[in-house]
């Protein structure tokens, strides 16, 4: 089947998976908040870490990314008070715009120990898919290409070398991407993507204020 027949099919799936729901598929939850699995990050830019913690500011927590499989879909939605700021204040939407979904197919390779205060974003740890939340496609992840955290055009304090969106390679699939003041959902088939039964995750705003990130042990259906 070409190209145009696959991404028609994908679209097909997606519509049935979100019309039957994912109640009957298990789910795994990477927990970011103080107190869970959290995950805070190096590179901290002007600031010191110790004085704030999981966060560089108090308020754009994320604090959980959940992730469900129906069939041969994955659902991530990623949930926390960053998303209703970020849709209700003017300000926020332009200063800390969220990221993209990184995607490590043979588990989550990171430095240190808990909670891996002196971790970077690196092609070493084995990154290798992106699904990207403007062009809603997955992506061959093309390294050289992702963007990274950076000092906001209001502020300089920040986390560096933090993925946050790019390095689109090849086209592989398309997916259905949402964001409300609830949160920020993707959607999309694994089955153009080699994954072993473990996976990393990866996402964070523009400034790496609060990245949520962590390892998956695939939930299949029930």
């Amino acid at each position: 089947m070409g190209r145009k027949g696959k991404v028609t099919f994908s679209v097909v799936c997606f519509l049935a998976a979100i019309l039957l729901g994912t109640g009957a598929a298990q789910a795994t939850v990477i927990d970011d908040r103080l107190g869970g699995s959290v995950y805070w990050g190096g590179k901290y830019m002007n600031i010191k870490p110790s004085g704030y913690g999981d966060v560089i500011g108090r308020r754009s927590a994320v604090d959980r990314m959940e992730v469900t499989m129906n069939h041969d879909i994955m659902t991530v939605k990623i949930t926390g008070p960053y998303f209703s700021n970020y849709v209700h204040n003017i300000k926020r939407t332009q200063d800390a715009l969220p990221g993209d979904l990184y995607i490590s197919s043979t588990g989550w390779k990171v430095g240190g120990s808990p909670p891996h205060t002196g971790d970077i974003f690196e092609a070493s740890e084995g990154w290798d898919y992106v699904v990207s939340l403007e062009n809603k496609k997955v992506y061959a992840l093309k390294f050289s290409d992702v963007i990274m955290t950076s000092a906001l055009p209001y502020g300089n304090k920040y986390r560096a070398h933090q993925a946050w969106r790019g390095g689109y390679g090849e086209v592989l699939d398309d997916a259905v991407v949402s964001l409300t003041d609830s949160g920020l959902t993707f959607i999309f088939s694994v089955r153009n993507l080699r994954l072993k039964n473990e996976i990393g995750l990866h996402w964070t705003m523009k400034c790496g204020n609060d990245i949520v990130e962590g390892s998956v042990l695939i939930p299949r259906s029930r």
